[in-house]
């Protein structure tokens, strides 16, 4: 463990917090403060509520969290040190590009109404806590999620991703494409996205074309080739937006490996 890790492990212990009741403190996965024990960036919104659980200023936090890095690319030669969350649109701190999602989908006659309802704040939680950088087209579900984030986190050095125009740009450079709803727009980015070697996952119980996607992925494994069949199962029988956001973070965060 490096010196810099040690302080902030430090700093933990002395304010009285196990990774978990710190984690819960910020109501953050306890993964997310392993990570940053282990050399991850802190996402800039959270430096201020971590600083303060822990007791500390944001230049004795940023001592901590930033020259970490500086000296991690000394040493390994790097340009950067290790990825940064950067949120929305941004870039991070270290220099260093977020992962990329697209989300696609829109409001139709054919998907449900409440359920693309709970599932803007949420993803809108999930994205503010992991830092991801998101890919959204002028209308839908991604935009929708991008503006709950600045209306009700607000959260310093966020800065909204322009809208995309063209169906082939809102996938591309995406690692992985949720599919939420959607009509024949959203049909043609989780086409083109699953073409590009972009990763798709959609929400079946939100219809329209994540049911579509889904139904069609099941008989043709190509499209879900790199998802662990368990956690394939459970997007199709998940019935509420908090259930598909755990999956969502199983795949990406944790890579889809724990039993669902």
């Amino acid at each position: 463990m490096g010196r810099r890790r040690e302080g902030l492990v430090a700093a933990r212990e002395r304010a009285g917090f196990t990774q978990e009741s710190l984690a819960a403190e910020l109501k953050v996965d306890r993964k997310t403060v392993g990570r940053w024990e282990g050399g991850a960036a802190v996402a800039p919104w959270l430096r201020r509520r971590l600083a303060g659980a822990l007791g500390l200023t944001l230049t004795q936090l940023s001592e901590l969290v930033d020259h970490r890095h500086e000296a991690g690319s000394a040493r390994d030669g790097a340009g950067s040190g290790p990825e940064a969350a950067a949120g929305a649109g941004g870039s991070s701190s270290s220099g260093a590009a977020a992962l990329c999602v697209a989300i696609c989908g829109s409001r139709t006659g054919e998907t449900d109404g409440g359920v693309l309802d709970a599932v803007v704040p949420a993803l809108a939680r999930l994205v503010m806590v992991e830092g991801w950088r998101v890919n959204h087209g002028p209308v839908g579900v991604g935009i929708e999620v991008m503006t709950y984030i600045a209306d009700h986190f607000r959260p310093p050095d966020f800065t909204m991703t322009p809208s995309l125009f063209g169906r082939q740009n809102v996938v591309r450079g995406a690692s992985y494409a949720l599919v939420v709803g959607g009509g024949p727009g959203t049909a043609d980015e989780a086409d083109l996205g699953a073409y590009m070697g972009v990763k798709v996952i959609p929400f079946p119980r939100s219809g329209g074309t994540a049911r579509r996607f889904y139904e069609v992925a099941r008989d043709q494994r190509r499209l879900r080739s790199w998802m662990p069949e368990p956690v394939f199962t459970a997007l199709g029988t998940c019935r509420d937006a908090d259930e598909f956001v755990m999956l969502v973070r199983q795949l990406i965060v944790e890579g889809g490996n724990s039993a669902t």
